[in-house]
């Protein structure tokens, strides 16, 4: 008897008392098991929810009130569904995690009703410490079909689905298909080739020129990184930043293009000297702004080239600032405490733009391609752009227009007082040697 009892409460989830893991993963082989053998199981389907913005519940109203927003939808999963409804079993399964195992269905579309029931019922709001708090959830649904599968094929099928139910905005479901797992399939494989990718010397380091509008004369540059990759040839950044990203790659291959850009600019420096000296602008992505080594690594590789830190711009886009604004003001004032510049990307994307120019001190702004590519034929649009350089010069910063392909699109910017820019009409991001040559030949000119 006591042995039913202990197995029974390793079965349950002690928090929410719904099914754990290990319950869920006995229930779907238990099924599949028995539909493989021809039982009379109907349509079968998993379907996983996840919270949205449980993180900031967390954060804002602390573990004892996340944990009550878990028994909360614990209870509601765990209640009688309405009469008529198919039989399911109900599991948290880790962290906001939840799945829900519906039986005996008699179509898919049927499945999706179920589902779209849960999230309502997730929608109603909850009383959390004497507030009324709606939280949203997005799922993802699969189906046991009668092929060869596990229950953790099952689970992470759901979970591709719950994903790209995220990515489309939240607050919905997804079906699974297959196509979801091949890219899944393919983002590992990728993953595990940028893996090796600094060891093989793969990565590479291009240069596009930073210029001078009314000049045209080139005065740094910006270090944009590349993948040559050994069967795939040249990989576009859109497709294994993101990646680097997830997988926390970013920190070693963010530390190599700032040591291989220093580097560079430190031999150009030498071989070219000019005043001011040539600025090397260098990206900044969200996971390399919350890397605590990040200002040590700033200053070593400094310290290690020997260039000026007045001459490394370090580039920042809105969406790397808003996770946590407050830690991201103390390590950029550290990183200015280094005199390094700091640079504000793709300003004028965003919802919060002029709250971060009033929270945040920018050396200049890079004004987004999207109106650089509209400044010489729409008025509007050329409005824009005349007050954000009136904005930047009142604050005293640089400002840098992005995506320069006509000269038309060059004449506008000069003649609303915009500072510098880069683009293809001046050059394409250019490897280490071309990109000396073009210098050469600018200077000689």
């Amino acid at each position: 008897m006591r042995s039913s009892i202990d197995r029974a409460g390793k079965l349950v989830d002690p928090l929410t008392g719904l099914g754990n893991r290990t319950l869920l993963i006995e229930r779907l082989a238990s099924s599949i098991a028995k539909q493989g053998n021809g039982g009379p199981q109907g349509i079968m389907a998993v379907v996983l929810l996840d919270l949205d913005g449980f993180k900031v519940v967390n954060d804002s109203l602390g573990r004892g009130a996340a944990d009550q927003l878990l028994i909360e939808v614990g209870a509601r999963l765990k209640s009688r569904p309405e009469a008529g409804s198919p039989r399911h079993v109900a599991a948290r399964i880790g962290g906001d995690e939840f799945v829900v195992f519906l039986e005996n269905l008699e179509t898919m579309a049927q499945a999706r009703a179920e589902a779209a029931a849960l999230l309502a019922r997730r929608n109603q709001p909850i009383q959390l410490h004497g507030r009324s708090i709606s939280i949203s959830a997005s799922a993802g649904i699969t189906f046991i079909t009668g092929g060869a599968c596990t229950p953790e094929d099952l689970l992470r099928d759901a979970g591709l689905a719950m994903s790209q139910a995220k990515a489309l905005g939240k607050n919905r479901y997804e079906l699974f298909d297959p196509v979801l797992g091949e890219r899944a399939q393919a983002r590992m494989s990728m993953a595990i080739d940028l893996h090796h990718a600094i060891e093989r010397n793969e990565l590479v380091a291009f240069y596009q020129p930073k210029i001078d509008l009314p000049t045209r004369s080139i005065i740094g540059f910006e270090a944009l990184l590349r993948w040559r990759h050994s069967k795939r040839g040249l990989v576009s950044p859109a497709e294994f930043i993101p990646i680097a990203e997830e997988t926390g790659l970013i920190i070693p291959i963010g530390e190599w293009v700032l040591n291989q850009a220093c580097r560079q600019l430190m031999a150009w420096h030498a071989k070219y000297p000019c005043e001011p000296p040539l600025s090397m602008n260098v990206n900044l992505s969200v996971k390399q702004l919350s890397d605590p080594d990040l200002v040590g690594r700033v200053a070593r590789i400094l310290a290690e080239t020997g260039i000026p830190p007045e001459c490394l711009k370090l580039e920042l886009t809105e969406s790397s600032l808003i996770t946590d604004i407050e830690s991201a003001r103390d390590v950029l004032t550290s990183l200015q405490g280094l005199r390094v510049g700091l640079k504000l990307d793709d300003f004028g994307t965003g919802y919060s733009s002029l709250s971060y120019l009033r929270t945040l001190h920018f050396d200049s702004l890079k004004i987004d391609p999207s109106f650089v590519q509209r400044v010489a034929t729409d008025q509007t649009t050329r409005a824009i752009v005349e007050t954000i350089v009136d904005l930047a010069h009142t604050l005293h910063m640089n400002v840098v227009a992005e995506g320069i392909e006509t000269e038309d699109q060059l004449a506008g910017l000069i003649e609303v007082g915009c500072d510098t820019g880069q683009g293809f009409l001046f050059s394409r991001p250019l490897p280490a040697e071309a990109a000396e040559q073009l210098l050469e030949a600018r200077i000689a000119a």
